[in-house]
């Protein structure tokens, strides 16, 4: 994408994840027209942009995908590939004349504000606190300094429905994400406290 906000057009992959910006999701590629795409992505070192849904039912807004690396690459063509969210876009209309479909999208910066230090390290104290409940969350990089990107990458640790993910990435400002995340991590904590009570009651409450 070309990040100055002008409409730009962009492969596009509808799947059933949320891919949120700065976050690494590993993929495989299995149908001819995705492995055309990819190939191609990677020959002109471009992105394609990722949609919640299907080809026919998807969300307008998603976000653009870099392919951070190539895992595998088998006889048959299918490939084993990472990547990571880039931008978050608005897709303005789509094209289905190629062997995959294409959009006219453009970029979605969030709004100027940064969050309040304070609430920065409310999240990272509440997720910090999270982990020393259960060693079950793959943690990511807690002590991420870009505080827009702090609240993405929280957010793809926690396991949340594909439609709390998807209101993530539509909220555009960092604060108001942050907030939403930091109450996640309260309820979370406190469900995790109760159950590590019962089990040290031998199940009783």
């Amino acid at each position: 994408m070309n990040g100055n906000h002008v409409p730009d057009e962009i492969p596009l992959f509808p799947l059933d994840l949320v891919l949120l910006p700065s976050c690494h999701v590993p993929l495989h590629i299995f149908e001819e027209r995705y492995r055309t795409m990819t190939n191609l992505c990677i020959e002109e070192d471009k992105e394609f942009g990722i949609v919640w849904g299907q080809d026919d039912d998807h969300r307008s807004i998603g976000c653009s995908a870099r392919i951070a690396d190539v895992v595998d690459r088998f006889p048959d063509g299918r490939l084993n590939i990472v990547v990571q969210g880039t931008e978050r876009f608005n897709l303005l209309d789509e094209h289905h004349d190629a062997p995959y479909i294409t959009g006219i999208v453009e970029t979605l910066p969030d709004e100027e504000d940064l969050p309040d230090a304070t609430l920065v390290d409310r999240a990272r104290e509440l997720y910090s606190n999270a982990l020393k409940i259960t060693l079950g969350w793959i943690r990511p990089n807690a002590d991420e300094t870009d505080e827009r990107a702090l609240s993405y990458t929280i957010a793809a640790s926690l396991g949340l429905p594909l439609e709390r993910q998807q209101q993530l990435l539509e909220m555009r400002n960092a604060g108001d994400r942050l907030e939403e995340i930091a109450g996640i991590l309260e309820g979370s904590i406190e469900n995790l406290q109760d159950a590590d009570r019962k089990m040290r009651g031998n199940g009783k409450a």
